[in-house]
């Protein structure tokens, strides 16, 4: 009984997701049953909290109960021990991104090789309390690689990759049916992306779907199939909104959200050590191995 009232609320939301009413009717009945998913989605913040702030004022007014951060928490951005802080504060799991993984492990990232914005950004995270300073070191020893919930995977890069994997850059995608095979072996159902700049989603049928395809949400069926979804980026290009993803039952929905971006820009400006460069951030360079 209670189960075919949440489906019911379920097909309703789907039929009408922009209704307010039909959403809220929806989530809280996922509240009460507990037996579909509704968390949200974040990573590729590098620093930018003015967009994380924003992005958490928008989930929180949309009663999204659990974050999950998948990664690429600073690195380009005038903020990093804020956001760091307010990721610690806010998100129930955290996975390791290209750029933390410069930290813990010391591999070669963009910001391994800028030994001048690498070594300012250490001593940001060294500012504070002492207290305070050791809580985001501990952050470090709570990140996890790979997250695994009720056969949906989590991750950075790629499931045998988790840090450094590529989903939206393999050449191989379209023209190797083996490259493909891997890929959709190595997780359950669906498989949640951090790194690509953009949303995308990829069948195991072979098709791809990039952010201009896309119409704000994506919905994987209840069948055997399989699916790959980038979440986006809380900062992409300056310009841009930020934008973080919602898992709501069997859908995806990507959210953008303006924040004050001027602010942001003028923060970088002061900043001798990051204002060079880095008026679009390109993520291309942020998966080097």
């Amino acid at each position: 009984m209670v189960e075919d009232h949440l489906d019911r609320l379920r097909r309703d939301h789907e039929a009408d997701p922009d209704d307010p009413s039909k959403r809220h009717r929806f989530v809280q009945a996922l509240k009460r049953c507990k037996t579909l998913p509704h968390y949200a989605l974040i990573g590729n913040i590098h620093g930018n909290l003015e967009a994380l702030q924003a992005v958490f004022r928008d989930l929180t007014k949309r009663d999204i109960p659990d974050v999950l951060c998948m990664g690429n928490i600073f690195g380009y951005g005038p903020n990093p021990a804020e956001c760091l802080d307010l990721i610690n504060d806010r998100c129930s799991v955290a996975l390791t991104g290209a750029i933390e993984s410069t930290f813990i492990y010391n591999s070669r990232t963009s910001i391994s090789q800028d030994s001048v914005r690498l070594a300012w950004t250490r001593a940001q995270l060294h500012i504070g309390l002492e207290a305070k300073v050791q809580r985001r070191f501990d952050f470090f020893n709570r990140l996890q690689r790979k997250v695994e919930i009720n056969g949906y995977c989590f991750v950075h890069g790629l499931p045998y990759s988790p840090i450094h994997g590529k989903i939206d850059s393999m050449p191989h995608w379209a023209t190797s049916y083996s490259g493909i095979r891997r890929v959709f072996e190595s997780f359950g159902k669906c498989l949640f992306v951090g790194h690509p700049a953009n949303p995308l989603a990829k069948t195991e049928e072979g098709r791809s779907y990039s952010s201009d395809d896309l119409t704000g949400r994506f919905r994987y069926s209840d069948s055997d199939k399989k699916y790959i979804l980038g979440i986006g980026s809380v900062w992409n290009r300056t310009n841009d909104p930020a934008c973080y993803a919602e898992i709501l039952g069997n859908q995806l929905f990507w959210h953008f959200v303006s924040y004050d971006n001027a602010a942001t820009m003028a923060k970088l400006e002061a900043i001798p050590e990051l204002a060079q460069d880095n008026h679009v951030v390109d993520h291309s360079e942020l998966f080097d191995e």
